[in-house]
Parts: C-alpha cells; structure tokens; sequence
C-alpha cells in the first residue's frame, strides 16, 4: 500500500472519490441546479458546488432503478411528476430528449459516411 493510499483510506472509509467525465452542457445545468438550491461557492473557482446535487440525483436513479427491476420494468408512480415549485412540462422534455437523439443519430451517421 503507497502512502497516499493509505493517506486517503485513513481520512474517510465511508466515502469514495470517483473520476467522472460529464458533457459541459450537461455541467452547465447541475450548476444552474445547484445555483438555485444556494450551494455554497468553491472557495478557488466561485463556481458552485455540484456534489451533493450528482449524489441527489444518484439516489433518485438508484432508487428508481432498484424498484423498476423489483416490478420487472414498471416504474409507474415512483418518481413524481412535479418538481417542487415547479410543473414538469412533459410535452416539452420530449421534445428536448427527441432533439438531443436525432443529434446524436445524426452524428453518428456522419462519423460512419466518413469511415467510408
């Protein structure tokens, strides 16, 4: 076991520090969610801090994914359909994940024209 290792073992056995790549776009909006919940300012860079909303929305996942394979992929009802002090615009989302999709399939099908 290196030093740091064991440095870093020693300091908190309950947590894990994970390396995690995230698109900027989608950084863009765990920082605007995280403006609106008031977390506090990094002290180096001022922006705010978006841990505890990723760990917020771990559990949410985790929970949803753990009930939807207890039901065999029916998850009806275990995540609200609002947001507190907010309406979820359904229509809207659609729309936006539909957007995202068709940029994606269209990316993907200019990469492999390229291949050829």
């Amino acid at each position: 076991m290196s030093k740091t290792q064991a440095r870093v073992e020693g300091i908190n056995q309950q947590v894990v520090r994970a390396d995690l790549r995230i698109p900027v776009e989608m950084y863009a909006q765990l920082e605007a969610i995280a403006n609106e919940q008031g977390m506090k300012k990094h002290h180096i860079t001022g922006r705010p801090m978006v841990s505890p909303v990723i760990l917020e929305l771990l559990e949410i996942g985790l929970h949803h994914y753990s009930s939807q394979n207890r039901l065999g992929g029916d998850s009806t009802g275990l995540v609200p359909d609002t947001i507190p002090g907010k309406q979820l615009d359904i229509e809207a989302l659609k729309a936006e994940l539909l957007g995202q999709l068709r940029e994606e399939l269209v990316t993907l099908a200019n990469s492999i024209t390229e291949k050829k």
